[in-house]
């Protein structure tokens, strides 16, 4: 989505940011094949950026200016930047249009748009695509993504006082969705996406995102509650969380005992959207759409809590479904695990693949 803004000419950086982390990766094209030729992963001091938006964006930018300058990120150096936006703050909504010409297609989306989206339309940024190649013959159903224009103005200025010149912006679900899944797919995947606040559950066919939804139970929440029940500091629960997980064996059992009602929370808040004929009242997905009542086939987990031990073994039996951590490499031709391997980096390869798409 806002594939629009990107220019094939000019080799892009993609930057994913959070409140205290700062990711950047560049892909280059061989032929077909796509590989990236860089990734670096810096904290971010607290402050800059709050809650998603850019509140130092003078010291945001020294700082990602200070980071690019390092030895370690020579081959991300390049001119033009993309960013993720945080998926808290962006929106996506399905509408129905009539078949019409494309010079009079985008005037008529943005006017369906505007009673379908949860902010005033001359206050937002939109982007759009077909939903679907194969429609009825009297309308298109079309996917509406976008986020408000501050918060997407916040992050270009930030860029622009790097200086990098901002190329294109798209929603975190998007850029995830284009690494984890392949073209190919062609069943009805969910991805839950853990980020420190809160947890992404996007549903997603064929490389397009259909659903997406945060709900406040996240790894800052998990961290806690295995810290108090286990009456050792948030460093060691977090080295508890990587390296014994939740499995039924062992130290892991009392990991598993203290999430346990934390995850099933969670299960509980996931399972409403495994069949769009249960959701599509919250997404605005017309009645009769062509992936209405479609049920999930298979979960990836992506974020920083993926690889927890026993975390998608836990996912599967309450699911019952295939669950399995999301592989940032896997539509990517020979890249370094140690760059960008880590479920952490799925959003920032995404979009790093996305500026190669139009070249």
């Amino acid at each position: 989505m806002f594939d629009s803004f990107f220019n094939p000419k000019m080799p892009v950086l993609a930057i994913d940011l959070s409140d205290r982390s700062m990711k950047f990766a560049r892909a280059k094209r061989y032929g077909v094949k796509r590989r990236i030729v860089g990734a670096l992963r810096a904290d971010l001091p607290d402050g800059l950026v709050v809650q998603g938006r850019v509140q130092q964006s003078e010291a945001l930018a020294k700082t990602i200016r200070d980071t690019l300058r390092s030895p370690q990120a020579k081959s991300l150096r390049v001119a033009g930047a993309a960013m993720t936006l945080p998926e808290e703050h962006c929106f996506v909504r399905v509408v129905r249009v009539p078949r019409l010409p494309k010079n009079e297609l985008a005037q008529a989306v943005r006017w369906e748009a505007e009673a379908a989206i949860p902010i005033p339309a001359a206050e937002a940024v939109l982007s759009w695509e077909i939903a679907e190649d194969k429609n009825a013959a009297d309308h298109f159903d079309v996917l509406v993504a976008g986020a408000s224009r501050d918060l997407v103005q916040g992050y270009a200025e930030t860029l622009q006082r790097v200086p990098l010149v901002p190329i294109a912006f798209e929603p975190a679900s998007f850029a995830i969705v284009r690494a984890l899944l392949a073209p190919a797919d062609r069943e009805m995947v969910l991805v839950i996406d853990f980020g420190r606040e809160h947890t992404g559950i996007i549903i997603a066919r064929e490389h397009q995102v259909l659903v997406t939804a945060n709900v406040p139970i996240a790894s800052r929440i998990f961290t806690e509650r295995v810290a108090g029940a286990r009456k050792i500091s948030i460093e060691q629960a977090e080295r508890v969380k990587r390296e014994v997980g939740i499995l039924p064996q062992g130290e892991g059992i009392a990991t598993r005992e203290a999430l346990a009602p934390t995850l099933d929370e969670l299960v509980k808040q996931i399972q409403q959207f495994f069949t769009f004929s249960e959701t599509h009242a919250h997404v605005d997905l017309p009645k009769g759409a062509p992936l209405q009542g479609m049920r999930v086939g298979r979960v990836l987990l992506s974020g920083g809590e993926a690889p927890m031990p026993g975390l998608a073994e836990y996912f599967s039996q309450a699911l019952g479904v295939p669950v399995a951590t999301g592989d940032p490499l896997r539509n990517l031709f020979k890249t370094d695990k140690r760059l960008v391997g880590h479920p952490l980096f799925s959003s920032v390869v995404g979009l790093a693949l996305h500026g190669l798409e139009g070249s």
